[in-house]
């Protein structure tokens, strides 16, 4: 098999057409939007989480951790966009 990676034509990078500016705007707007909503269900989630404090029973401890690890894959998920598209998050 190691001749078929050989045989690959090879990638020219260097020769890449630019991204056109209004192109990066769109994804510099889809990004912000995504992350709003991100944002907005992190928020809501720390409020089920709040509401679900206050009801004090052991049903509702299974899913205050629930909650927690829901709200927990949000913030992953922000940090990761942030920390791989810096140039657009503001």
């Amino acid at each position: 098999m190691a001749h078929a990676i050989a045989e690959l034509p090879s990638r020219n990078i260097a020769a890449a057409a630019p991204i056109p500016a209004a192109e990066k705007k769109a994804d510099n707007s889809r990004l912000q939007s995504h992350l709003a909503e991100l944002e907005k269900k992190h928020k809501d989630l720390e409020e089920d989480i709040k509401y679900a404090r206050s009801l004090r029973s052991a049903d509702h401890d299974l899913h205050i951790v629930e909650l927690k690890r829901k709200k927990l894959a949000i913030k992953d998920k922000m940090e990761r966009l942030r920390r791989n598209h810096p140039q657009h998050v503001h």
